[in-house]
């Protein structure tokens, strides 16, 4: 992540001339190697879920979207490796740190569950994340001199937006049933 942030440092978050001489694209394939690396280790977190029969965690939305970020990654590394998706692995891998950093604590046990009041707000920066990326996507196609491909584009944009419901109805599914199910219980209290 800090050699993708150090890259975007010195050639700007909107860059705006085309380069593609042999370092440059050295230097983005070396890291877009790194971060597909990092993508197939999410994904092997899906497959030890399942190797647990931890079911529970394991939902079309988690499974599509480790299995579409390595597919992602890969393809963009193969047939459009340019700069265009560098804030994006910047902030998927900084949400990635802090998701794990949660992780860690819960694996810590029942003791520490006092610390991880804020899942909630983990599913909330994941749908920022999504939001920003899309915006930052889309101010770069109408500002670079050198756009992305049009496929890459696309299936990018498009994904950025399911990914987005697909978390918006997670976290509704989550935390709104939640606050509903605390009410009722509540209320039927009160009149019991």
């Amino acid at each position: 992540m800090l050699q993708f942030l150090y890259y975007t440092i010195e050639k700007g978050l909107f860059p705006r001339k085309c380069e593609h001489d042999d370092r440059t694209i050295f230097i983005i394939a070396v890291l877009y190697w790194k971060y597909l690396v990092t993508k197939v280790l999410d994904l092997v977190d899906t497959i030890v879920f399942v190797a647990r029969k931890k079911n529970n965690q394991i939902t079309f939305l988690h499974v599509y979207h480790h299995v579409f970020m390595v597919l992602m990654t890969w393809c963009t590394l193969k047939y459009d490796p340019s700069d265009h998706w560098a804030f994006m692995a910047i902030a998927n891998c900084t949400i990635h740190t802090i998701m794990y950093t949660y992780y860690g604590i819960s694996a810590l046990g029942p003791r520490y569950a006092k610390y991880l009041w804020w899942k909630k707000y983990l599913t909330i920066m994941q749908m920022i994340q999504f939001v920003l990326i899309f915006t930052h996507v889309v101010i770069q196609t109408y500002t670079s001199q050198c756009p992305m491909s049009t496929i890459t584009y696309w299936v990018g944009i498009s994904n950025l937006m399911l990914f987005t419901c697909l978390f918006i109805d997670f976290y509704n599914k989550r935390y709104k049933a939640k606050l509903k199910n605390i009410a009722l219980s509540c209320t039927g209290q009160i009149f019991d």
